[in-house]
């Protein structure tokens, strides 16, 4: 009787360490993912200093285009899911448009002879968000 009694608390025990390894491994695996959480998702565009707008790249679901006035022309915009990209510019050297589609968070999009920039930032600062 006390040998039955012994092998179930041994179950028991076992039981409890296996569910608390399974739980422990959970928590170390969901604050090692908050470390590596994808950022940047707000994509800010600029003309020179001033803010034109906020686009919220993780709710993009489908490719869409606009466009925003540069000094010297209108630039054309292209945004989809976690990427933007400038499609088109009047602007002699193109370096803009060949940067091709640019992942939040990887770099900015500088368009020097319009004054038109692209920035990432994981707030939205409380500004209104275009998604």
């Amino acid at each position: 009787m006390a040998s039955k009694f012994l092998d179930k608390l041994r179950r028991h025990v076992v039981e409890i360490i296996i569910v608390g390894s399974i739980l422990a491994a959970s928590i170390t695996l969901a604050v090692v993912l908050s470390f590596f959480r994808v950022s940047s998702s707000i994509a800010i565009i600029k003309h020179h200093n001033e803010t034109i707008m906020k686009v919220d790249l993780s709710k993009e679901n489908e490719e869409r285009h606009f466009q925003v006035k540069g000094d010297f022309s209108f630039v054309t915009i292209a945004v989809k899911k976690d990427y933007i990209c400038i499609e088109h510019n009047d602007c002699p050297s193109q370096y803009c448009v060949n940067e091709g589609w640019v992942k939040s968070g990887e770099k900015p999009i500088i368009c020097a002879y319009n004054g038109i920039s692209i920035y990432f930032s994981e707030d939205s600062g409380g500004s209104a968000i275009l998604g």
